[in-house]
């Protein structure tokens, strides 16, 4: 069976909101996926200067990727959100990924950025996530 455990051990400062140290797990295989921007499957870009949108549009291509590779947005251990400004918009992708995690957040990293590959693009999110049923496509 495979587990996922969130460690805050004592010594370090104490999780906030959020925030978890590190994820302890045990699985034998993982899929890594890329940093998601908000575009869609015609390669238009979805919510210029929307940052629910863009937001809600990138955890739909996480979960689109890890589900042909076996995974869930709940089997995510790690991820690092890269944002163009995170003081206006934490509050909205805190809400979202509440929302879509089920309140189970993976170990993270936020990373504020000036610009992303296009500059109608607020957010990137990459992840690291378990594969609990390698389907056809992840081969």
């Amino acid at each position: 069976m495979i587990q996922r455990t969130p460690l805050n051990p004592p010594g370090v400062n104490p999780p906030r909101g959020n925030y978890v140290q590190a994820m302890v797990v045990s699985a034998p295989t993982f899929v890594f996926v890329a940093g998601q921007v908000a575009m869609d499957e015609q390669n238009n870009i979805v919510g210029p200067g929307d940052i629910e949108a863009q937001t809600r549009q990138i955890f739909h291509n996480l979960q689109v990727v890890l589900e042909a590779a076996g995974s869930s947005l709940q089997d995510i251990v790690m991820w690092t959100i890269y944002d163009t400004d995170i003081g206006a918009h934490s509050e909205t992708v805190n809400r979202i990924g509440r929302e879509v995690m089920g309140g189970v957040f993976p170990a993270s990293t936020k990373v504020g950025v000036t610009r992303l590959s296009h500059p109608d693009y607020l957010l990137e999110i990459d992840c690291v996530a378990i594969v609990r049923n390698p389907g056809p496509q992840a081969g």
